[in-house]
Formats: structure tokens, C-alpha cells, sequence
């Protein structure tokens, strides 16, 4: 007997206007708004002719039951509008989802909760919405409380809850209600380590117990220890649809093809801006910009900084692992004196040859004070060199061995 998919994505499409008011509302937030004040949404049409803009193009895919999903891609390729979609909240401008069960959804902070009710009055609220009874839900309701950690603000509003404490019952209620699909959009985003593990954790056991999870996550950890199968979005359109450790491989490598070297607009960064890394980048022997090695070569990192004022400063590289796990890390300090810079000044270490397997690595860069308490820029995660291949001809020493870096360790027996 051939199982229908439980959900189903024919060819959707979803233009948007620019410059056109793009809300973000459920039925919910609609009824709370005409209660709060009737007037405000007759609003005329702005006269002004907005650009249009497809936030997804021609996306199709189906999922069976039980299956997990993780979805990958760029700022801007289209994630939070598929799961808008998938969750119902947006409809597409053209092509059609069909959903074979109920959906949870747990997306940006603050959908799906009345603010004004308390936290037992939200979950009631949500497991209505999901059809079940209250009976259904009184069986559940502790179940959720244990989880969510909130005992004693259930009786509170949800306007008062900090942001943790919010996902931890927007998660809670998502995860132990019974929904037979649950989407979530990187909600593990919020919230501290121990809470994430716990998460993951729940969401393994919602997938074993044979509900359907769609999960997008720029944490690539997370989704490669929760999904088998993982979708690539970019520019809207589904570039790659196949299992989590090759759409990882191929999203990095393309990630790497353009970041390379460009630090300018990289999103993920911090720091108080008094020295700016203006240019990070990998080279090869004869000093040539590349993004690929072979086993056997030694690769320079070159990091350029603009010191805005004089700092006495230590620059600091980690290498990690296309996950976000950090492999090793060095500083300037580590090799010689830091002196008091200013203007324009490039750094350059060397990472010695036949020391790490070949796979994507990032690069997290940062420029601090010299206790490193204060940061004056970091730039976070960088894709900017991948190794490939082994080399048969030196036996390379970690073909065939497990871990990610070698050391060459001296043995003798007596």
C-alpha cells in the first residue's frame, strides 16, 4: 500500500511588494487588533507603486510520514516565507501545499500567543486551535509545564514573560500537543545551552514517535544530528533537496565560492567597531587567494585590520569544524609581542600541512583588548577554505583514521 506523503508541495511561488506592507498576521493577531482598535485597519492603499519581489519561485517537494527536515540557506533565500506557507499564516501568490495532518508551528518569538492571556490560559488557547479537547489538553498540561520550567508564572500574562521564558512555553506546547507535523524556525536560537540540548532532545523524540518535523536552523550541528534529509534554499528557488551531510557540503561550498575574502557585509559579527576586520583570506604556496587545499599544503591565513584609533590589540583566529565546533584556536600573543596599532595593519599565520582531514572549515576572527574583555571586532563563522582530497602518495596520516586534526606524536616501547 503506497502512503500518501503527509505533506506535499506543488510548484509555490510567493511575491511580495516592496515598499507594500508585508505583516506577519494569524486569524489570532486580526481579532486581537479589530478588538484593540477597530479604526486602524481601514487603512487606505498606499498610492505609491511598489517593486515586486519573489520571495519563492516554483518550490516543490513532498515529505513522508515521520520524516525529519531540515531546511538551509542564506539570509534571504526564502525559509521563513516557506514555513509561513507550510504553517498556513501566509498563502502563496501561486501553486498549492497540501497537509495531511495537523501543524504546530513554532516560528518567530510571539506568534501563536495572546499576550494578554496568561501562560494556562495560552496553552488551552493553542490545543483549541490544534481541535483537541480539554480533556486532551488536562492530560498534557503537566507534561508541558515540566518541560517549559515556568511553574510559577503559568498564572501570569505572557506579556510579562522575558523572551526565554516565552520560547521555553511556546516550545513546550509545540512539542507535547498533538500535532502530527511540527515546523520550527531556529527558536533553539533563543534561550540557554542546556535549554537547546533539551530541545533537540525532545524533537528526536517527537521524530521517533513518528511525527513529522520540518526544522530550519542556522545552527548546521543541529541539523545534521537531527535530520536525515535536508532542503537548500537560495534566492527562493530549491537548489538542492537530498540527505543533511551532502545538502551541509554543498551549501558550505557554495557559501565559500562567495564569501570568500569578503568580510564587508558579513552579518555575523560584533564587536564595538574601533579596529574593523576589512579583509580575511586563505593562500596557497605561491601566495594565490583559494578557497581549496589539498591535504599537503600548508595554508596562510592573512587577516587585514583598520585601527580606527590607537589600541593596544591581540588578533585571534579559531578554526572550526563546518558545524560551528570550534578545532583549535591561536592568537598573536601567542607568538610575539602585541604593540599599540594604528591605521591599516595585516596579520599572517600558517597552519603547518598534513594536520587536518579533508572537509569545509570556518574561520572565526577577532580583534580584542589584550585581557580579550573587550571585543572591537569579531567576525563570526566565516566559510573560507575547504580541504579536499587525500594524498595517496604521502599516505596522508589521518586517511583511514578516526578525528579531525593530526598531531605527530613520537611513540617508543620498552
Amino acid at each position: 500500500m503506497h502512503m500518501e506523503p503527509i505533506i506535499e508541495v506543488n510548484g509555490i511561488s510567493k511575491r511580495y511588494r516592496i515598499g507594500a506592507k508585508m505583516p506577519y498576521y494569524s486569524l489570532r493577531d486580526v481579532l486581537m487588533e479589530i478588538i484593540k482598535s477597530p479604526q486602524k485597519l481601514i487603512k487606505t492603499s498606499s498610492n505609491s507603486v511598489a517593486e515586486q519581489f519573489w520571495a519563492l519561485k516554483d518550490v516543490a517537494f513532498s515529505v513522508p510520514r515521520g520524516q525529519v527536515v531540515g531546511v538551509i540557506g542564506r539570509n534571504g533565500a526564502g525559509k521563513s516565507t516557506l514555513l509561513k506557507i507550510l504553517s498556513r499564516i501566509t498563502p502563496p501568490t501561486s501553486g498549492e501545499v497540501r497537509l495531511r495532518g495537523k501543524v504546530a508551528s513554532l516560528l518567530e518569538i510571539g506568534t501563536g500567543f495572546n499576550p494578554e492571556l496568561t501562560g494556562r490560559e495560552n496553552i488551552y488557547l493553542n490545543g483549541a486551535i490544534l481541535g483537541m479537547t480539554q480533556k486532551e489538553i488536562k492530560q498534557k498540561f503537566h507534561d508541558i509545564l515540566s518541560f517549559a520550567e515556568i511553574d510559577k508564572f503559568i498564572d501570569t500574562p505572557v506579556k510579562f514573560y522575558s523572551s526565554g521564558m516565552y520560547v521555553r512555553l511556546a516550545f513546550a506546547v509545540a512539542a507535547n500537543l498533538e500535532a502530527e507535523i511540527l515546523i520550527i524556525d531556529e527558536v533553539l536560537a533563543v534561550g540557554d545551552t542546556s535549554f537547546q540540548k533539551k530541545c533537540l532532545a525532545k524533537m528526536g523524540e517527537v521524530a521517533q514517535g513518528g511525527r513529522t518535523v520540518i526544522f530550519v536552523s542556522h545552527n548546521l550541528a543541529a541539523i545534521e544530528a537531527m535530520t536525515d534529509r535536508c532542503l537548500v534554499l537560495s534566492g527562493g528557488k530549491l537548489v538542492l533537496d537530498a540527505d543533511s551531510h551532502q545538502a551541509i557540503d554543498y551549501y558550505l561550498k557554495s557559501l565559500s565560492k562567495e564569501t570568500q575574502a569578503d568580510v564587508s557585509g558579513w552579518k555575523d559579527r560584533q564587536g564595538s567597531g574601533e579596529a574593523r576586520i576589512i579583509n580575511v583570506e586563505a593562500l596557497n604556496l605561491k601566495n594565490m587567494k583559494t578557497s581549496f587545499f589539498n591535504p599537503e599544503e600548508p595554508i596562510k591565513l592573512s587577516v587585514t585590520v583598520d585601527f580606527k584609533r590607537k589600541l593596544k590589540a591581540d588578533v585571534g583566529v579559531s578554526v572550526e569544524m563546518a558545524n560551528q565546533v570550534p578545532l583549535f584556536a591561536t592568537q598573536l600573543s601567542d607568538s610575539e609581542k602585541t604593540r599599540v596599532y594604528s591605521g591599516t595593519k595585516k596579520f599572517e599565520v600558517v597552519i603547518d600541512p598534513n594536520r587536518l582531514r579533508p572537509s569545509p572549515y570556518l574561520l572565526t576572527v577577532v580583534v580584542t583588548s589584550m585581557d580579550r574583555q573587550q571585543v572591537y571586532d569579531g567576525v563570526l563563522h566565516l566559510p573560507l577554505f575547504q580541504i579536499e582530497g587525500y594524498n595517496q602518495s604521502k599516505n596522508f596520516p589521518l586517511d583511514g583514521r578516526p578525528g579531525y586534526i593530526y598531531f605527530p606524536f613520537k611513540w617508543k616501547s620498552e
